[in-house]
């Protein structure tokens, strides 16, 4: 009975999933009405709790993220979008979008947990995207958002689900620009950047495709394999 449903809470036409996250022997779930978190060593239920703002005429769409004692949550409330971080053991709301409140944490895609501390996208009104990192205890910024902009139409964008040392690194398509960016995780700003031209999508079969590996970003293109070393 767990729900299908893998649109996207936040991006028109954003990147297809189902709504679920696993860290260890903990595995988050949804049927649609109730976050439900498993413990898949004991094969049980450790707890379900209600949606919060759910519309019951429609499935939300949403996202999970989950490590330690924190559980993220992005949806929609209706018309609105909205995250919520969840106390992984109990349920419990932490803390969450408040709409009267323009200061309060607001939603980010691609999310990514390290030692309590969330880091995703937040979507941008024109032709970019911003970094971002939020503690998991408050919701407070751990720096101010990184807008990263100059593209010709609204990039697709994913974090790669790793982190590299300190560095969290983004992949960039952008109609036939691609290209890596590695963002610092303590103040969020850009330390380096390849680029490339292709065609398709990253990790298509001879198309666009990256790796990074001891602090090295390599980055294949239709003619180009560009390398990028620390300095």
């Amino acid at each position: 009975d767990l729900t299908l449903f893998d649109e996207h809470p936040l991006l028109e036409n954003g990147p297809k999933e189902l709504p679920m996250a696993r860290d260890g022997k903990w595995l988050a779930v949804s049927d649609g009405n109730y976050y439900i978190m498993l413990d898949i060593e004991k094969m049980k239920v450790d707890w379900k709790r209600l949606i919060d703002e759910n519309d019951i005429t429609q499935t939300p769409p949403m996202r999970m993220e989950l490590q330690g004692g924190y559980l993220a949550v992005v949806k929609r409330n209706y018309d609105a979008k909205a995250i919520y971080m969840l106390n992984s053991r109990t349920g419990e709301v932490l803390w969450r979008t408040d709409p009267k409140e323009a200061r309060s944490p607001q939603p980010i895609y691609s999310m990514f947990m390290e030692d309590d501390k969330l880091y995703g996208l937040r979507p941008h009104p024109g032709q970019a995207y911003y970094f971002v990192g939020l503690d998991c205890k408050t919701g407070k910024e751990l720096f101010g958002a990184n807008e990263q902009k100059g593209y010709g139409g609204k990039p697709e964008v994913r974090l790669r689900r790793m982190a590299y040392g300190k560095a969290l690194v983004a992949e960039t398509k952008d109609r036939q620009d691609f290209e890596l960016k590695a963002f610092d995780m303590g103040n969020g700003k850009l330390l380096h950047e390849v680029k490339t031209k292709s065609a398709g999508d990253f990790g298509e079969h001879g198309r666009a495709s990256a790796a990074v590996q001891n602090g090295r970003m390599v980055l294949l293109g239709k003619n180009d394999l560009v390398v990028a070393v620390p300095k």
